[in-house]
């Protein structure tokens, strides 16, 4: 006949404590009364078989489990069915004709071994898995925040700093996107391992990657290309500011001679509502005795947000008096960031000189006004690398953050998931097997 045992205290909904049991004696069955329950008899080849109910002096888990363990000298024979499943319910009721048992008695009813095994892989088994030690965590967290954070570092330095050159490119471009095939190939390999350290890895190296490109590319274009076509360039000395503009088109800095001075009287700061709004593109003319009789205006000192509508122009060194020297900005075609600011500050000289009635050009030039133009040649390039090591920080903290946050949702999951896995079925195969 088959056995069926359970712990109570195990089954859902359910309270620990005993309840009737019945057990058959001579072909005849009595079944005891408890809290709930009734007496009944009915007929069978001797086998124990206990019945679960709710009891009024409910006994304690452990009495509960303690009480279905056999003893070793206690013979159990188990004969299993057609299907050869111990477990498989018998195909007429409960009852399998010519099966009989000598079932000792143990804690107020019977059970086989097999199952006390099962119960006991349901009660004991929590957590299998070997705790982590500090060493494992630190591995796991270590790995989550460095791949991410030397790929943002590697792709940001190889977009903002390396020269314009088809070589420089290249070499930018491939740093890119060999991070990137990395970070797919760790998601490509977390569909096959299903190990979720693999997922992360490659979903922070993509994100990574796409935020170092968008900041390198940005970082290039405004302040390292500049310095990449000026270090090519040559500078001229001794200009004077009433000369034609064509010999110093192509020079890198410029030095005035003696008596140039930036004339703080006919300043103007315009603002494009359609272009760049909110930036305030500040011009003033720079301007000797000779251009001054002429009332013309070829050279311009020039910076951003760093006057009022008509007054006040303090770009650069405009307000040394030691000052007559600046670096040249231009239009660079592959630029849009630098294209954007020579048409402004083209459109703001344009309107300064309407304004104060000033003579122009044919091709105006503006200046970044300084001191030491050619100490300044490098300031651009020292300005990308500080801004390359301040995003690099930054996303070090986001990595850091990211890194422990994901580990201890991942071992969370874990700590519940074996006990999870393994008490389900084994509680519906009792339930099956009660019913």
């Amino acid at each position: 006949c088959k056995v069926a045992a359970m712990d109570p205290s195990l089954v859902r909904g359910s309270h620990a404590g005993g309840g009737a049991q019945g057990v058959y004696h001579g072909g005849t069955k009595t079944q005891t009364k408890g809290s709930i329950g009734t007496t009944r008899k009915s007929k069978g080849p001797c086998c124990a078989v206990p019945t679960f109910g709710l009891s009024s002096a409910a006994a304690s888990p452990a009495a509960s489990a303690a009480s279905i363990r056999p003893s070793a000298t206690m013979p159990v024979n188990l004969t299993s069915g057609a299907s050869g499943d111990p477990f498989a319910l018998p195909a007429s009721g409960g009852r399998q004709a010519g099966v009989t048992q000598a079932a000792p008695q143990f804690g107020g009813g019977q059970i086989t071994d097999e199952r006390t095994k099962l119960l006991e892989q349901a009660m004991q088994r929590v957590d299998r898995r070997p705790p982590l030690g500090m060493a494992q965590h630190f591995q796991s967290v270590g790995a989550m925040v460095l791949w991410p954070w030397l790929a943002f570092v590697a792709v940001i330095f190889a977009l903002a700093v390396l020269p314009p050159e088809r070589a420089g490119r290249i070499g930018a471009w491939a740093i890119t996107f060999a991070a990137l095939g990395l970070s797919l190939l760790l998601v490509q390999v977390f569909f096959y391992s299903k190990a979720p350290i693999y997922k992360y890895l490659g979903l922070l190296g993509i994100l990574a990657v796409c935020l170092a490109g968008f900041s390198g590319r940005m970082i290039y274009d405004r302040t390292t290309l500049q310095y990449w076509l000026d270090k090519e360039r040559t500078s001229q000395s001794g200009v004077l500011p009433s000369q034609s503009t064509a010999a110093v088109m192509d020079a890198a800095a410029v030095t005035f001679v003696e008596g140039t001075k930036v004339d703080l009287r006919r300043v103007l700061g315009y603002r494009s509502a359609q272009e760049d709004p909110g930036v305030t593109y500040c011009v003033a003319p720079v301007m000797d005795m000779a251009s001054a009789e002429a009332n013309e205006a070829r050279y311009w000192a020039v910076g951003t947000n760093c006057c009022e509508p008509a007054w006040g122009f303090t770009c650069g060194d405009a307000l040394s008096p030691v000052a007559r020297s600046g670096l040249v900005i231009r239009n660079i075609p592959g630029s849009e960031h630098a294209s954007l600011r020579h048409r402004l500050f083209l459109q703001a000289a344009t309107q300064a000189a309407a304004m104060y009635s000033l003579g122009m050009g044919d091709v105006p030039v503006f200046v970044h006004w300084s001191e030491d133009a050619e100490a300044e040649l490098n300031r651009d390039l020292k300005l990308s690398a500080l801004y390359c090591v301040i995003l690099s920080l930054f996303h070090l903290m986001f990595s850091i953050f990211c890194g422990g946050y994901l580990h201890w949702q991942t071992r969370r999951k874990d700590w519940q998931q074996p006990a999870k896995q393994l008490t389900l079925p084994v509680m519906a195969r009792y339930n099956q097997m009660a019913k």
